[in-house]
Parts: C-alpha cells; sequence; structure tokens
C-alpha cells in the first residue's frame, strides 16, 4: 500500500517538473517619444469684427475666428494612446483691398492632448490662448487692439488631419465683446 502511495506522488513530481511553470509576464516597455510638431489650419467662423466696402459695390467681412494658420512646437508620447503637444503659432486673416493691407492678427499658444485608437483615430482636447490680436485698418479704417483670449479646442480626426472647434471671446479696447468661435481643418505633423 506504501508502495502505490509512493509511485503516485512519484508520478506527480515528474509531471510538476515536466511541466514547464509560467513565467509572469512583464508589462511592454514604451520608450516616451519626443519631437517637433508643425501644423497649419484653416478656420471659420465667430463674430463680425469689421465690413470693408469696396469702389465695386462689393463688401467683405472679417469675423473673429476666421483664419489661415501656421504653428510650430514640440509633441510627447509617453504611451501609444496617448500625446500631448504644445505649439505657438500666427493666425491671419485679410482682405481683397488692393490699395490697403487691412487684416486681423493673432498669435495662437496651445496645449493639446489626443487619445489615439489603434484604427488611427484621434481624439483631442486642450486649452488655447490668443495674444496680439489686433485689427489692422492700414490708415482706412482705425486700428484696434483686442484683450488676450482664453479657450478650448476640441479635435477629431484621423493620423495627420483632424477637424477642429475652438471657443473663446474677444473683447476690444473699448469694452466690446466678440464671440471669437471657429471651426475647420487642421493639419498635423509630428516628427
Amino acid at each position: 500500500m506504501k508502495h502505490h502511495h509512493f509511485a503516485a506522488l512519484a508520478g506527480v513530481l515528474a509531471l510538476a517538473a515536466a511541466t514547464p511553470a509560467r513565467a509572469q509576464q512583464a508589462p511592454a516597455y514604451y520608450p516616451v517619444h519626443f519631437g517637433f510638431a508643425v501644423q497649419g489650419a484653416v478656420e471659420f467662423g465667430g463674430d463680425e469684427v469689421a465690413r470693408i466696402y469696396f469702389d465695386d459695390n462689393s463688401e467683405q467681412s472679417v469675423d473673429a475666428g476666421e483664419g489661415l494658420s501656421a504653428a510650430l512646437g514640440f509633441y510627447v508620447r509617453p504611451a501609444p494612446q496617448w500625446s500631448a503637444r504644445a505649439t505657438v503659432g500666427y493666425k491671419y486673416v485679410t482682405t481683397k483691398a488692393s490699395n490697403a493691407d487691412i487684416y486681423l492678427s493673432r498669435v495662437p499658444i496651445e496645449l493639446i492632448g489626443s487619445y489615439h485608437f489603434d484604427n488611427g483615430v484621434r481624439l483631442g482636447a486642450g486649452g488655447v490662448w490668443h495674444t496680439a490680436i489686433k485689427f489692422h485698418g492700414d490708415h482706412i479704417a482705425p486700428d484696434v487692439d483686442f484683450d488676450d483670449a482664453y479657450g478650448y479646442t476640441l479635435e477629431v480626426g484621423w493620423r495627420w488631419i483632424v477637424a477642429s472647434y475652438t471657443g473663446m471671446d474677444y473683447k476690444d479696447e473699448f469694452g466690446d465683446s466678440y464671440k471669437a468661435d471657429s471651426y475647420g481643418i487642421r493639419v498635423i505633423g509630428e516628427f
């Protein structure tokens, strides 16, 4: 009887020795990525800041959220799904006037966090600060300075192209307020 128990115990020990122990799997290492960010955008929207009338009886509105912009900055990607970028740029909208340089300019500073899905879709949100906001009338209309403005930006897109929405208000030197909300398309390069 003892012999059978010993044989059974020896068989269990042999089976245990033959079965490799499962090693506890360590989490995959993801090196943090840093790099340069380049961004371009075309945006529309916002309240009318000025209306320009031309000799041919046409007119053009200059809107607070409208403009083309370019920005440079940095990005960090601490995990495959998460990234953040900080950029400083220049946003500009002009008029079709041929005898004057009438335009609205500002310097946007943004900090955007993004979540990246495996299929390339990205969602982003963050804060934005517009500074050096100025309407330039080129001696035909008065120059008008605006206070710094703070707001938020939301993004949804695929890989390097995103649709964006920015919410903010401008206030000019006379105390008048303007909605500077904008929507547009951005192209983002991260190197």
